[in-house]
C-alpha cells in the first residue's frame, strides 16, 4: 500500500530571506511578499512532500492545530505546490468542521503577514507617496 504523501513547499519563482527565525519570501509570479512567523517558517521548511501532515506535528514539536493552520495559510498564499486531501475515513462533515475550527484561530493570530507589491509605475509616482500621508 502506498504511503500517503504530504505537503509540498513551492521551490519556483520565490525569493526566500531568512529574518532570525522568521522566513521572508517574495513571490516574483504574484507580487505578494509573505512574512511567516516561526511556526509557519518550521512547518513550510520541512513540506518535502513525503512527510505527511500527522507526522509534522511529531517532527517540529507542534501542536496539531498549529500545523493545521500553518498549512492552511501557505496554501491560502499559494506557497505550497501541492497539500494532501484529508485521510480516508475522514468525512466530509469532520474535515468542514476542522477547517471551520482552523479558519477561526488562524483569524485571530496569522502565521503570515502578505502584501501587494506596489507596480513600478506605483513605486515612482508621488500619487503613491501621499495617498499614505
Amino acid at each position: 500500500m502506498e504511503a500517503r504523501k504530504g505537503p509540498l513547499a513551492r521551490s519556483t519563482d520565490l525569493i526566500v530571506e531568512e529574518l532570525g527565525d522568521e522566513l521572508l519570501i517574495y513571490d516574483t509570479e504574484a507580487d505578494y511578499g509573505h512574512s511567516l512567523r516561526p511556526e509557519a517558517a518550521r512547518v513550510w521548511r520541512r513540506c518535502d512532500g513525503k512527510t505527511p501532515t500527522e507526522g509534522l506535528s511529531a517532527q517540529l514539536d507542534l501542536d496539531p492545530d498549529t500545523i493545521e493552520r500553518a498549512l492552511d495559510e501557505l496554501d491560502r498564499c499559494e506557497l505550497l505546490e501541492e497539500r494532501p486531501a484529508p485521510a480516508q475515513g475522514t468525512t466530509r462533515r469532520e474535515w468542514t468542521v476542522k477547517m471551520v475550527t482552523v479558519a477561526g484561530a488562524a483569524a485571530a493570530a496569522p502565521l503570515i503577514l502578505s502584501v501587494a507589491a506596489p507596480s513600478p509605475a506605483m513605486a515612482v509616482s508621488p500619487a503613491f507617496c501621499d495617498a499614505f500621508s
